[in-house]
């Protein structure tokens, strides 16, 4: 399912062009159909880079659309029965006192509704209360520069299309057995 979802992070990705507003609809409503069916953070993950761009090439901070696309994840999570872990707590709960547990759609009716209604609040008035604020490095905010490494390589060098693992393997265990 992820290759998919990555897939579908990707075609809505090449489409960006100015006037957020179309795009923006799409993002959200994949991020409420993928969490109905998988963890509201692995949708709102796999649709970050798409929201990035979008935002970048409107020249927005990057939370006018990420923070949307998060919580439209979490409305869509209440469409199914696997969309929240809460959602099986309940279903867990009536079976343990002998009713009948949740179906996989039962929640559909409702949670459609409420997701539905709240994808559109996110476009219109809940986009107003979004702050506006630019993409700042973290790595200064968060005093980490001193826990940074570069890593570069030789043109032609024996690392020169080694895979991440070799790598960590050949590279950084050496370093950090010098720290140890």
């Amino acid at each position: 399912a992820s290759g998919a979802m990555i897939w579908l992070a990707q075609r809505l990705a090449e489409r960006l062009r100015p006037g957020h507003l179309p795009l923006a609809a799409s993002l959200l409503s994949s991020a409420a159909v993928m969490s109905a069916f998988f963890s509201n953070t692995s949708a709102t993950a796999i649709l970050m880079q798409p929201g990035t761009e979008l935002a970048r090439r409107n020249g927005v901070g990057p939370g006018r659309i990420l923070m949307p696309i998060a919580y439209a994840s979490i409305l869509g999570g209440t469409c199914t029965l696997i969309g929240t872990s809460t959602n099986l707590a309940a279903s867990g709960l009536l079976e343990k006192l002998s009713l009948a547990p949740i179906t996989m759609f039962e929640f559909l009716p409702a949670g459609g509704i409420i997701a539905v209604a709240g994808i559109a609040w996110l476009l219109s008035a809940g986009r107003l209360l979004v702050p506006s604020r630019e993409a700042r490095p973290l790595v200064s905010d968060f005093q980490v520069q001193e826990y940074l490494s570069e890593l570069g390589h030789v043109p032609g060098g024996e690392l020169e299309f080694a895979t991440a693992d070799v790598v960590a393997i050949l590279v950084l265990r050496p370093i950090a057995d010098l720290h140890a």
